[in-house]
């Protein structure tokens, strides 16, 4: 018999145009993309920001951790925003096994997040940077 693995990737729903589906039930994700289920896990939803003084350049503020089966608070996800689902366990034997989900928020609906998924922190921010470069050649704020 294999151990499970001790973090837990759930692939989100996509729609026909291509954008991931979050579940939200009562301003709370449901059933993050990546999850930690043994005692010693740390998970997280955070909105990330660009800031030269934090670590790696980024800047996280973390969602309210939720109850029971709500993970995270989603009142103060916004169109556009990046945000970071993490999930870290370190085993009894000092192993560190680590997973994140990158995504661009596309809308918050009352039952989901549509989101953008990205593969890697890099790839998010150079987006976000050239989408941000476009709106403002474009005269948009």
């Amino acid at each position: 018999m294999t151990a499970q693995p001790p973090v837990i990737a759930r692939v989100p729903s996509v729609g026909d145009d291509g954008l991931y589906r979050i579940p939200v039930d009562q301003d709370h994700v449901v059933e993050p993309p990546v999850w930690g289920d043994r005692p010693r896990s740390r998970n997280w939803l955070a909105i990330l920001d660009e800031d030269p003084q934090s670590p790696n350049g980024v800047r996280r503020v973390f969602c309210t951790r939720g109850r029971a089966r709500f993970c995270f608070s989603v009142v103060r996800i916004l169109p556009r925003d990046l945000i970071e689902f993490g999930a870290d366990y370190l085993s009894a034997g000092g192993h560190r096994y680590r997973d994140r989900w990158y995504a661009i928020v596309v809308e918050v609906r009352p039952h989901e997040l549509v989101v953008r998924h990205f593969t890697d922190l890099p790839s998010l921010l150079a987006t976000a940077y050239r989408e941000r470069m476009a709106e403002r050649a474009l005269g948009g704020a």
